[in-house]
């Protein structure tokens, strides 16, 4: 990698007499791999072709072939043979998905694309290289959100697309009457396909290094309580130059948008970045976090089941042991989202009532809303373990915590899920899922959609916020308008609260 092939042939070499000494074919296999790829850097493809393939026919080992055969396809593909790089980019992605197919823990498939997504970008690039970016764009669609789809589909909460593999894009952007913006990290540059009704267009971006520094100065900007929309030379102003200004000749005013992120962005509420150096995005368009464009052509074709009760509203609980400050304003919460709910219609479980047993007992399937007043904690080393934090119910270490991994063994069909808690969206991002966490938990339930925060939310501010989001909501509109209005009614406002470090935590997803 750093092209210093005479020490690079060194190791190789003394790789290969070691090798021969093992009785395991793989690593004789990976000796090989290695010297076919000394051969393509320093001798002629013929020889490194001929290396690689009986390397590849010697191991069994599923990852190995998948890089062995990823391998072939670029020498294809240098050679000037799309169509025999074609081939060997698609065994390549066979034999990954063989390999994935078979791992059945949750958790664990959660982890395995990180050893695929090398592989699926590859072949974008070229797809892209061969003057095909649509392909290029449903191969990447096609890895995002696996998991999250194979959750929902076991439980029976989707009706199965006409082609789970491939969504037309331009199709699901004119049935959501939005702009969809798909975006691939990579590490010299980043890809942006903007896609309406009527167009789909690539965007070349700079690569994922320069992305991530802009997006981690402006989280320590908001973080600092600060206010990008009056700060001139913002890192909000640069991400919007270089995330949206691109393709915003595409986004009128006014346009529902819905963003599929990649990488760094997964942590990035694109609503706080600043247009034209003046205002927040969030005043031009309304914004919705989607897993993938697959998922949401599935979305728009399934209807929120009539259930049999409003709102099921848990928080305020009894202070748990351990750090978890005082949260004087959930009760107030409570109190103003239970109030645009006839009493005959909601379920409300606070202080003592709010353990999290109670969750399950509560039957959250017949629900139209969920909402959660409480503290939430985010596990990055299992996401799986992150939880709702509500009311001990004994002196026994974490039985006052709902955890995600129970959440998501229970249908809902929601047409919205609040956590109006610290981090309920994440903090692990996994490769082709996202930020993991109790939203992503909800969304696998069977949520339509979920509304959590990206990072520690502003006490004083929730329940001002959520009052009038519940107020929008019972005036008709759609969760993602709602959001927005309650929103702008803290932006426009005069107080402290139009910074983005009250508003911007909170982030709507689309789900089922």
């Amino acid at each position: 990698e750093q092209g210093q092939y005479d020490t690079a042939k060194r190791y190789s070499d003394a790789a290969v007499l070691v090798a021969q000494k093992s009785k395991d074919n793989t690593v004789i296999a990976y000796a090989r791999f290695l010297v076919g790829l000394l051969s393509l850097r320093q001798t002629s493809d013929k020889d490194a072709n001929d290396i690689l393939m009986s390397a590849w026919q010697l191991t069994p080992d599923p990852d190995l072939r998948a890089e062995i055969e990823s391998t072939l396809a670029k020498l294809y593909s240098d050679r000037q043979q799309p169509e025999q790089a074609k081939i060997w980019y698609q065994r390549s992605i066979q034999t990954f998905e063989d390999k994935r197919s078979r791992v059945k823990d949750v958790a664990l498939r959660l982890a395995a694309f990180g050893y695929g997504e090398a592989i699926y970008r590859d072949y974008a690039d070229f797809l892209l290289k061969t003057n095909k970016p649509i392909d290029a764009l449903q191969l990447l669609d096609r890895s995002r959100s696996r998991t999250l789809e194979e959750g929902l589909d076991f439980a029976g909460k989707q009706p199965a697309a006409p082609d789970k593999a491939v969504a037309n894009p331009r199709a699901v952007a004119r049935n959501l009457h939005a702009a969809l913006l798909f975006y691939s990290l990579g590490p010299e540059q980043s890809h942006l396909w903007a896609v309406t009704a009527n167009r789909t267009q690539l965007f070349t971006l700079p690569g994922q290094k320069a992305i991530q520094a802009l997006v981690k100065k402006h989280q320590a900007d908001i973080q600092q309580s600060s206010d990008p929309a009056r700060m001139p030379g913002s890192a909000a102003a640069s991400l919007y130059e270089a995330l949206i200004k691109p393709a915003a000749a595409l986004i009128p005013a006014g346009s529902k948008v819905f963003i599929i992120p990649d990488g760094a962005l997964t942590g990035l509420n694109f609503e706080t970045l600043v247009a034209d150096g003046s205002r927040y995005w969030i005043e031009d368009v309304a914004v919705t976090t989607a897993s993938s464009i697959r998922r949401l052509s599935v979305s728009n074709t399934a209807t929120p089941k009539k259930t049999a009760k409003d709102l099921l509203l848990i928080g305020d609980p009894l202070p748990p042991p351990g750090d978890f400050a005082p949260l004087p304003d959930a009760a107030t919460e409570i109190r103003q989202v239970r109030q645009h709910f006839q009493p005959d219609s909601e379920v409300v479980l606070a202080q003592a009532q709010a353990i999290p047993t109670a969750y399950a007992a509560s039957s959250p399937g017949e629900f139209r809303y969920i909402h959660f007043a409480a503290h939430g904690t985010a596990s990055r080393l299992s996401p799986l373990d992150s939880a709702v934090v509500l009311s001990p119910t004994s002196k026994e270490l974490g039985d006052f915590q709902l955890y995600a991994r129970d959440i998501v063994q229970h249908p809902i069909d929601a047409t919205l899920v609040t956590i109006s808690a610290c981090y309920g969206s994440g903090v692990r991002n996994y490769a082709g899922e996202g930020l993991v966490g109790l939203a992503w938990v909800f969304l696998r339930a069977g949520a339509h959609n979920v509304i959590a925060a990206l990072w520690q939310v502003a006490d004083s501010a929730s329940p001002l916020l959520m009052d009038q989001l519940y107020t929008e909501l019972q005036a008709g509109k759609p969760p993602d308008e709602a959001l927005r209005a309650a929103k702008l009614a803290l932006i426009h406002s005069s107080r402290i609260y139009r910074k983005p470090l009250f508003w911007g935590a909170f982030q709507l997803y689309a789900g089922a």
